[in-house]
């Protein structure tokens, strides 16, 4: 879950210090992140649901 959100503080970095044009990343958003997180929910979801039906809340 770490690799989540690549390098977050290179993007602190490079707007404090806009002269530092050749480190540029790639920080859009993929398919397979879109995918891992879907499933980390969907794992929730379910997870939180069965635990609410099982307490009889």
């Amino acid at each position: 879950m770490y690799n989540l959100i690549d390098q977050p503080f290179q993007r602190v970095i490079m707007t404090k210090f806009p002269e530092k044009g050749e480190l540029m990343y790639d920080y859009a958003v993929h398919g397979g992140e879109i995918a891992i997180v879907l499933c980390w929910t969907a794992i929730f979801i379910f997870l939180s649901y069965t635990l609410l039906k099982k307490r009889d809340l």
